[in-house]
């Protein structure tokens, strides 16, 4: 396949920029929400404001909502997959530092690459095997599994990564016909059942006054914003050169952190994060040179 042009690759590198800044700043939102509002009322908020919004976008393209491709085994994991990650992402929130689960967060594309080997059959050379267990200490020692300070909230957000791992590996099996708005629709339903669930087995809902509606409504346009620029980034030009820009989202999150929340990383936790994307770009190196 011929390389695609370079004013295409920065297009997409700039929607790829925008799509972390959006996730960023709906991780952000999301953690000032969860000190007032129960983390399942969030997840069912967000879920139905996500999923009426891509609903109608697919019905204004004619792009139908239902299909049989739904209860294909792939979909049903990916949706699953889905649902349960931002359940345990979300919970994550409410307990650990987003810079914290940021920085674990970036260990999702070497988690891809270990799971499109040994599920996928796909070719992984020792070179991106060694990359991958590299990056995979570089998450233990933002964890610090042996010392006082590992909380629950960094292992939610471990178990948050694995599951949407999951989800965009069985992406990449799932039927070739399938519309990204059906996709995104059924993933978003899968949140309202999920955050119900959590919401009227753990807590009460609380009224919603009119900063919290503002902070949901927030939260739902960036995320919106996020998935559109994502999707814009990965249609056309090289994967290779657009993918590691997924890593500005750390940065976001570092400036947010500090700047908003008041979060002081410590320098464990900034050693890792930097093990682990050094790891991932080499990792995305190395696919552009397949099959070492």
């Amino acid at each position: 396949m011929a390389p695609a042009p370079l004013r295409q690759n920065i297009r997409n590198i700039g929607w790829m920029i925008l799509s972390m800044l959006g996730f960023a700043l709906s991780d952000s939102v999301i953690k000032v929400l969860v000190r007032d509002v129960p983390t399942g009322q969030i997840i069912l908020m967000v879920g139905t404001g996500g999923t009426a919004i891509f609903a109608l976008l697919a019905l204004r393209q004619k792009v139908r909502i239902f299909s049989r491709d739904f209860f294909a085994p792939a979909v049903l994991v990916r949706n699953m997959a889905e649902g349960l990650g931002t359940v345990l992402f979300v919970s994550a929130l409410a307990a650990a530092p987003l810079i914290t689960l940021s920085s674990i967060q970036q260990a999702g594309p070497l988690i891809v690459t270990l799971g499109a080997a040994v599920f996928l059959k796909e070719h992984v050379g020792p070179r991106r095997w060694t990359a991958v267990l590299i990056g995979l200490v570089g998450v233990l020692i933002i964890l610090r599994p042996t010392s006082d300070e590992l909380n629950a909230g960094a292992l939610l957000g471990v178990s948050a990564v694995v599951m949407l791992s999951v989800r965009d590996l069985t992406t990449r099996i799932a039927p070739p016909n399938l519309h990204t708005l059906q996709l995104a629709t059924w993933g978003f339903s899968m949140l309202i059942p999920a955050g119900a669930l959590l919401l009227f087995t753990t807590s009460a809902p609380v009224a919603l006054d009119l900063r919290i509606s503002g902070l949901v409504a927030a939260t739902i346009a960036l995320t919106m914003l996020a998935y559109f620029a994502i999707t814009a980034s990965m249609r056309t030009g090289d994967l290779s050169v657009v993918s590691p820009f997924r890593y500005t989202r750390l940065i976001f999150a570092l400036i947010l952190g500090i700047l908003f929340l008041g979060e002081r990383p410590d320098s464990w936790t900034l050693i890792g994060a930097a093990i682990v994307i050094l790891s991932g770009l080499y990792v995305f190196a190395r696919e552009r040179r397949k099959p070492l």
